[in-house]
């Protein structure tokens, strides 16, 4: 069975390739895709089965759960999700309540499964729309702000850490960016704070998390920036875009880190 790893970490995944190989299965692995460049890869591809690593970056895991059930190309191939707590566990079946889940040491007999689903005809039934997928994810799920982390956080709106709502245990807010910080989330309204926050993350980013946040042009604010500027502006300092969320009614946010 052809089946695409989707994991977090090259040399972890290197391994679970290798084990795959030895179990038969010819597996596929795109070490440095992610974001928009990996769900084209997985769409365009002819795995029979996805296989997602729920033991690194697990909201990560839930985004591509969430589009590949989205998509006609892939919603009605097989998934299994492997390792995780039980927290990553039950947000993931939230999101793909049909995947296989099982502990990294049970693989194999969860790609059986999975092989013999993918052999299944295919079910009429209509995917769960984006909207309900994600309709019971905080704030703070969409950003991916962890246990420990500090965040930094710069220009935001008025009443933005009441919106916020509560953090993971040891997790804090800073108003100042410093390299001591996991995540940075920047707040922008002109093309010149684009271009502020883009330089000032370009000189801090090595692997954390960089969100730059835009106002909608439904919002009623003219701003001169859109999405497409944002990533083209991150790309030309140094960094890829990998996520993209709603904040709130007004504002839009783009995930980025340093490109490998």
């Amino acid at each position: 069975m052809r089946v695409h790893l989707v994991h977090w970490d090259a040399d972890d995944a290197r391994g679970r390739v290798a084990a795959l190989t030895a179990l038969g299965h010819d597996a596929v692995y795109l070490p440095g895709v992610s974001g928009t460049p990996l769900m084209r890869a997985l769409r365009a591809g002819s795995a029979d089965c996805f296989l997602i690593d729920l033991d690194r970056r697990p909201s990560h895991g839930r985004e591509v759960g969430a589009a590949l059930a989205a998509s006609p190309a892939t919603r009605h191939r097989p998934v299994v999700c492997a390792g995780g707590d039980d927290e990553a566990v039950a947000r993931m079946r939230a999101v793909l309540p049909g995947a296989i889940f099982t502990p990294w040491a049970r693989v194999r007999t969860a790609l059986v499964r999975a092989q013999k689903a993918a052999a299944a005809p295919a079910s009429p039934s209509s995917p769960p729309r984006r909207e309900q997928l994600f309709a019971t994810r905080t704030l703070v799920q969409k950003l991916g702000i962890a246990r420990d982390e500090e965040v930094a956080v710069l220009g935001a709106p008025a009443g933005f850490a009441e919106m916020l709502g509560p953090l993971p245990a040891g997790a804090r807010l800073k108003a100042t960016a410093r390299a001591s910080a996991q995540r940075y989330l920047w707040f922008v309204t002109s093309r010149r704070e684009l271009d502020q926050a883009l330089g000032r993350l370009a000189a801090l980013v090595t692997t954390q998390v960089a969100w730059i946040a835009w106002p909608k042009g439904a919002a009623g604010r003219r701003t001169g920036i859109n999405g497409n500027d944002v990533r083209e502006a991150g790309l030309a300092a140094g960094l890829v875009d990998f996520k993209v969320c709603s904040v709130d009614a007004t504002w839009s946010g783009l995930a980025f880190t340093r490109r490998r």
